[in-house]
């Protein structure tokens, strides 16, 4: 049988084995949830206690696709309507994790704050990253490609790892604000090889081969910008982890969506790695972003957690773990920030700009207008800003705001975006005037959502 064929033999066997384990990402959640339950009265029965210290901090973000583009409104009404003067939204955490598009908001916000940049400036440079995937991954699905030529729907010039590789071809490791991002993994067999499905002759018998591939099993990793204290490097994690990978490589990871991109082979800790997105085991991180904090600060307490989603499917999962946090961090303040009747009617899939500004203008509107919101927030900030700022990275500098290529090229970004800051900075103007009403506050949101209509011709 010719080899070109058994390749592709191999290729569908390996996408559909892939495609059965996201399958199972409930039931793996569970299992992880489950270990992480025992660890914590395993530490509760031993008695081990936390010590008095500074609060750990953490900011987790769910997968999501082009849901992610709700990350950056939510993170913006954050920033210009919650905090106190001089502070940064992400310089009050100590760790910051997600899955997916999360995974890679959380990689490059580390590496961003490791530059001096505020805030402000990473959303900016985050819009970049999320419309470069959109026009040349999201924008390029081709079902001709799945059936014709790789079973994926990207080729493979439009993949994550090529679009990131030019701009973020450098270590995954730095000093900055810690980070980190759940990846799925192909597990070693009894051997302690990995079975590839790479474009590779295969030996032995075909058929046997492509049922090994198939039934491959898989397992939670971790990439991280950081490393351990010398006195935790033995301890048992949750997940394998590494940093010994460059940062477009644990981005192009975390979001390698079977079927959609192929999945990513790369030398981990002089080990051949197959990856793909972490969804397969969770798409909010919780448990693994909880298990690496206390990792990386033993004997520390909890503080805040601010998860931002876009689904409610985890929830009751995503409770549980941070009802056993509470076992050992009783004082842990918790918010979970899920636009979901806005999210889950816009497509993960999404590449209209005119859906993508709604979608926005809409969750800007939410964040700033919605009572229960504005309360939680508000208590979750002060929490939050009780303790200084931690201070990664270089001193920031000012910078103009301005948009790279994608957006500049695109009248209609363009035109999104002038609308988008025009209302923060009437927000700014109006929050600090202590005469206006709330009425007039909501007046101020919907008359935004009807300039964005008018706009896009809704």
């Amino acid at each position: 049988m010719p080899s070109s064929f058994n390749n592709k033999r191999k290729r569908f066997a390996s996408t559909k084995g892939w495609v059965q384990g996201l399958m199972k990402m409930e039931s793996n959640h569970q299992e992880l949830l489950a270990k992480y339950e025992s660890k914590v009265m395993n530490a509760a029965m031993n008695g081990n206690e936390m010590e008095e210290g500074e609060p750990i901090n953490l900011f987790i973000i769910d997968g999501g696709g082009m849901r992610g583009y709700a990350t950056l409104p939510i993170i913006s009404a954050i920033q210009e309507s919650f905090l106190p003067p001089g502070r940064d939204f992400i310089d009050q955490f100590d760790l910051i994790g997600g899955t997916s598009v999360g995974g890679i908001c959380s990689l490059l916000f580390s590496h961003h704050k490791g530059e001096g940049e505020t805030t402000s400036d990473m959303l900016l440079m985050g819009r970049d990253v999320i419309d470069d995937l959109r026009e040349k991954v999201f924008g390029n699905i081709s079902l001709a490609n799945l059936c014709f030529c790789r079973h994926t729907l990207i080729d493979k010039d439009n993949e994550i790892i090529s679009v990131l590789k030019d701009a973020y071809n450098v270590p995954l490791k730095s000093r900055s604000l810690p980070a980190m991002a759940v990846i799925a993994s192909v597990k070693k067999n009894d051997e302690g090889d990995y079975f590839d499905d790479n474009d590779t002759p295969s030996s032995g018998q075909d058929d046997d081969n492509l049922k090994t591939i198939q039934n491959r099993e898989f397992e939670p990793f971790i990439a991280r910008t950081f490393e351990y204290p010398e006195q935790n490097q033995d301890k048992e994690p949750l997940a394998k982890s590494s940093s010994n990978m460059m940062l477009y490589e644990g981005c192009a990871a975390t979001s390698a969506v079977p079927v959609l991109v192929d999945r990513v082979r790369i030398e981990v800790d002089d080990q051949h790695r197959i990856f793909a997105d972490g969804m397969m085991f969770q798409n909010c991180p919780m448990s693994l972003c909880i298990d690496e904090a206390q990792r990386l600060y033993p004997n520390r307490p909890i503080g805040v957690i601010v998860s931002l989603g876009f689904t409610n499917d985890e929830d009751e999962l995503i409770q549980k773990t941070i009802e056993s946090t509470r076992l050992r961090h009783p004082n842990l303040h918790f918010q979970r920030i899920v636009p979901s009747h806005i999210t889950e009617d816009f497509s993960a899939a999404e590449t209209g700009l005119k859906a993508i500004a709604k979608m926005e203008a809409r969750v800007l509107d939410w964040m700033i207008n919605d009572a229960d919101m504005k309360d939680e927030t508000r208590v979750t900030m002060e929490k939050l800003c009780s303790t200084a700022p931690r201070g990664y990275g270089q001193k920031p500098t000012l910078r103009s705001s301005v948009r790279f290529d994608s957006l500049t090229i695109n009248k209609i970004f363009m035109r999104r975006s002038v609308i988008r800051d025009k209302a923060i900075q009437n927000q700014q103007r109006l929050r600090k005037s202590s005469a206006l009403s709330s009425s007039g506050k909501r007046s101020f949101g919907l008359s935004f959502l009807r300039e964005v209509d008018e706009e896009f011709d809704c």
